[in-house]
């Protein structure tokens, strides 16, 4: 399971804000994916490697 944050922007009703916000979002990763990046930290992979597996996941 990831957890991140993300910002969300929308078209708000008039007199309303349209300013994106930060919404949290949990998934699950596919098994291959967490497997996948298991083993890459297990292999001492970089967080932007770690982060490149986790969003081909998501």
């Amino acid at each position: 399971m990831i957890e991140t944050r993300a910002r969300f922007g929308f078209t708000a009703a008039p007199g309303s804000t349209d300013d994106g916000r930060i919404r949290r979002i949990t998934q699950h990763l596919p098994p291959v994916y967490a497997s996948r990046l298991f083993d890459a930290q297990a292999a001492g992979a970089t967080e932007q490697q770690l982060q490149a597996i986790a969003a081909e996941g998501l």
